[in-house]
């Protein structure tokens, strides 16, 4: 079902009105309700399917001839998308009714068509070159000059087309050259123990290489692989000013397009509000999201991140309130719970921290309705629904460790808050002991191990974490790297808070 799954998700996501495309007649019934089963969540395994269509194991000749057949139908009916729909952006529906003609005229030439082949792929090029479908432009070039060559016999055209060919076929090489190093350096960032410094300086080498391409290409694919191999340098060099430097280098160049290039836009503006958050330039910060906010429909996955992200400037501003009125606009929209798992889990981290601020009266709202559904957080559900994140051991792991016992000592629990306490200890020398990257939240966790020395005395807390406290505050967020995904609330704000709640 793995395989299939995603298909029907997407279908059922952008409203296909064009299911009948999935069935043959006499079998209209079974493949529409297998449809519908599948995007209402009823049938999620190859078990559960062959047991509902025909009673039987998944390994049943008749499960496996359906399975096989419905995909088919699935992929079929991916050609009946509306590109119209809203969710897609102005350039994403070009670039998808470009690749439907495109490989309508593939087809045509296939079935030796090649005369309405060539004059459809001459009018589908002036669109191609307008929206910088490179691959496209190479192919359409390539059907159009076969046919010059071996019918019309026209040099002078031939030459033209043929040079064009040459320069999209240098242009696609570029684009692949740039793709290629940003997914070589997020391949070592993923499965290599190379530190993050000397992936920085690998990233930063590429990057060189590719700059003086920027003014021989005006193709958006090529700018922005290249700027993000650029950012991504500087971001694991912890050059935070940099990054921003070149992210607006980049957006600047996408706003000259007669076009909206809503990926570069978007992806570019993240890692400038990363940047932001790291150096603390909150006003910025708040002005970018509200741009990247503008190019998303709500209930989008990216109207979703960008709400996020406005959450945890909301937080580093020490608005509380504010960012529990942007978290509530979330969860309460209808999309919510169609986040991907890992999303929703990320979501409860910060349902964890703005609990913890509720709790101890740092969160007001006009909202009854809200401040309730806050107040029914339970912290074992909690724990039990970031299993995934958890596995990031050097990233929100530690969000939700801290989290932990910032709940637990605003609930007077002082007995559970020692376990999770002790559990620390071994945590911070397996994953954070030799880990400069992550210096501040291994300074923070090691201030948090003085609390049940000190017997939660709030004086005696204050003296032992004293030097570790310093330690955190000589090495800034600014020479931190990815911190977004540690300090949901900054070190120093939740240690000024928890050391309050021990006065009392």
């Amino acid at each position: 079902m793995r395989d299939i799954k995603p298909v029907v998700d997407f279908l059922q996501a952008h409203r296909m009105q064009q299911v009948d495309v999935l069935t043959n007649e006499g079998n209209e019934s079974r493949y529409a309700a297998f449809f519908e089963k599948v995007s209402q969540q009823e049938l999620k395994t190859d078990t559960e399917a062959a047991a509902y269509l025909f009673n039987s194991t998944p390994s049943a000749p008749r499960f496996r001839k359906f399975k096989s057949l419905f995909k088919k139908k699935l992929l079929n009916t991916l050609l009946f998308v509306n590109e119209g729909h809203p969710r897609f952006p102005p350039h994403s529906r070009a670039i998808i009714q470009l690749e439907r003609e495109h490989c309508a005229i593939q087809l045509l030439q296939h079935f030796g068509l090649l005369r309405i082949a060539s004059r459809m792929a001459e009018k589908l090029l002036i669109r191609a070159r307008k929206y910088e479908a490179t691959a496209i432009c190479r192919s359409l070039l390539k059907i159009i000059k076969h046919e010059c060559a071996n019918v019309d016999g026209d040099e002078k055209k031939y030459a033209e087309l043929q040079q064009e060919f040459q320069t999209f076929y240098a242009l696609e090489q570029a684009e692949n050259l740039a793709l290629g190093y940003y997914e070589d350096i997020r391949l070592k960032f993923i499965n290599t123990s190379l530190s993050r410094r000397d992936l920085g300086k690998q990233a930063l080498i590429y990057g060189k290489e590719l700059a003086p391409l920027l003014s021989n290409y005006e193709s958006c694919f090529f700018h922005f692989y290249t700027r993000l191999v650029q950012a991504s340098g500087y971001m694991l060099q912890r050059d935070y000013a940099s990054v921003i430097n070149v992210c607006q280098y980049g957006i600047e160049f996408f706003k000259s397009k007669p076009f909206e290039y809503h990926r570069g836009l978007t992806t570019l503006r993240s890692f400038i509000l990363i940047g932001c958050i790291q150096l603390k330039q909150y006003d910025t910060g708040w002005q970018v999201s509200e741009e990247s906010l503008k190019l998303h429909k709500p209930g989008t996955r990216n109207w979703f991140n960008t709400l996020r992200i406005q959450v945890h400037l909301a937080l580093h501003c020490k608005e509380y309130s504010k960012a529990f009125d942007l978290f509530a606009s979330a969860r309460k929209h209808r999309k919510f719970r169609t986040l991907p798992e890992r999303d929703q889990q990320v979501w409860n981290i910060y349902e964890a921290y703005l609990y913890f601020l509720l709790s101890i009266d740092q969160v007001t709202s006009k909202s009854v309705e809200d401040l309730q559904a806050i107040n029914r957080f339970r912290f074992q559900k909690f724990l039990n629904s970031t299993t995934t994140v958890q596995q990031d051991k050097k990233g929100y792991n530690i969000a939700i460790l801290v989290a932990q016992i910032l709940i637990l000592i605003a609930d007077d629990k002082h007995l559970k808050a020692i376990d999770r306490i002790e559990a620390i200890s071994m945590y911070c020398y397996r994953h954070l002991h030799k880990d400069n990257d992550l210096y501040r939240a291994n300074c923070f966790l090691k201030a948090l191990l003085e609390l049940p020395k000190s017997g939660f005395h709030h004086a005696a807390a204050v003296r032992k974490a004293k030097a570790h406290l310093k330690k955190l505050s000589d090495h800034g967020t600014e020479r931190a790297v990815y911190n977004h995904e540690v300090e949901i609330l900054p070190f120093e704000d939740a240690w000024d808070l928890l050391i309050d709640q021990l006065k009392t």
